[in-house]
């Protein structure tokens, strides 16, 4: 059992903080293992003023082991807060288009830094980046970006796919306008990665845009590179 214990912070003014201990510390999936929870990126407050926080599950027995997401959810103001069901483990095999690329050591997806947004309807997107980076690994650079969806609130998610984005592994951040269907924005800061090529700095973020709140329908807009 992982002896790493996960808080939630809170403060009326922001000056002064109160942690509290989350209960139950992991969703019922992780009880008894060597999961500790690891929240890698921002929250989202929902037009229903729920707080929703996206968390990865590391396994430290086995390296920087992620096969799965889940949401801390709190619907009350913070006063409480539960975890939704975990997402699917992904066994990449099925993704992999040259098997004689693939070492076969990694059969699951590595997932990190998953964030979420908030859809026109309610319905809650999930990105997460995909960290299956090294050689032999086998997947390629347009498989390195996850997508799921949730149609209840965040409560559970759909099967995790990879999108047809292009990335070197990297974190990302999106954005819907709420009041409308009208748009999704998705930003993907490149880093780190083995297979083309090693980046050392993290000076590269790519723009994706699509005209309806539709993931699928990303296209890539404006490369800023630094001068």
């Amino acid at each position: 059992m992982c002896k790493e214990k996960t808080y939630i912070s809170r403060s009326n003014d922001g000056v002064q903080w109160e942690n509290i201990l989350l209960a139950p510390q992991y969703p019922e999936e992780f009880n008894g293992t060597n999961f500790r929870a690891f929240p890698g990126n921002h929250g989202l407050l929902t037009k229903g003023n729920d707080m929703i926080f996206p968390v990865c599950f590391i396994e430290r027995s086995v390296g920087m082991n992620c096969p799965n997401v889940a949401l801390l959810i709190s619907r009350n103001g913070g006063n409480s807060w539960y975890w939704s069901k975990v997402t699917n483990t992904v066994l990449i095999e099925p993704y992999i288009r040259d098997k004689s690329v693939w070492n076969g050591i990694k059969t699951q997806a590595i997932l990190w830094e998953p964030h979420v947004f908030e859809k026109p309807n309610g319905d809650i997107g999930l990105f997460v980046r995909c960290n299956n980076i090294e050689d032999g690994d086998g997947l390629e650079s347009d498989q390195l970006l996850w997508y799921a969806e949730s149609k209840n609130k965040g409560e559970t998610f759909s099967g995790l796919r990879p999108l047809k984005i292009t990335t070197l592994s990297s974190r990302s951040h999106s954005a819907s306008m709420k009041a409308s269907a009208s748009d999704l924005m998705l930003f993907t800061n490149d880093w780190y990665a083995l297979n083309p090529v090693k980046l050392n700095d993290r000076n590269y973020l790519s723009m994706y845009l699509s005209p309806v709140c539709d993931p699928e329908l990303l296209i890539p807009g404006p490369l800023i590179q630094p001068y």
